[in-house]
């Protein structure tokens, strides 16, 4: 009888795309979300609009996935000063270029198809 050798599958996924962002007038590096990050949060992006209070435990799960470490501490300590424009506001924004970038770096977004 013949042995089958076994098939082998290799994924080595996409590196994520990094990107510098101005945001309020300091300068970022933030990583553009996993897919599967994206289209978790791409379906909240109305809610956050309408109550980003509300939103705020959301989004910083989402935070820690685009920011590195250093710069996720140095835009909470931004969103507590009250001499600091920047606010939650703000960051949906940043979320909703960044999950536009996402679906167009998706290769089954119908976006890429054109």
């Amino acid at each position: 009888m013949a042995t089958i050798e076994p098939t082998t599958i290799n994924i080595k996924g996409t590196e994520r795309k990094q990107i510098t962002v101005t945001l309020v007038g300091k300068v970022y590096n933030v990583y553009v979300p996993k897919t599967a990050v994206a289209l978790k949060f791409a379906g909240k992006m109305e809610d956050f609009e309408k109550n980003p209070a509300k939103a705020a435990d959301d989004l910083d799960v989402l935070f820690h996935s685009i920011f590195l470490p250093t710069d996720y501490t140095k835009i909470q300590k931004r969103l507590e000063d009250v001499k600091d424009n920047l606010d939650l506001e703000d960051l949906v924004e940043l979320m909703g270029a960044l999950l536009e970038e996402a679906a167009e770096g998706d290769p089954t977004s119908s976006s890429s198809d054109s």
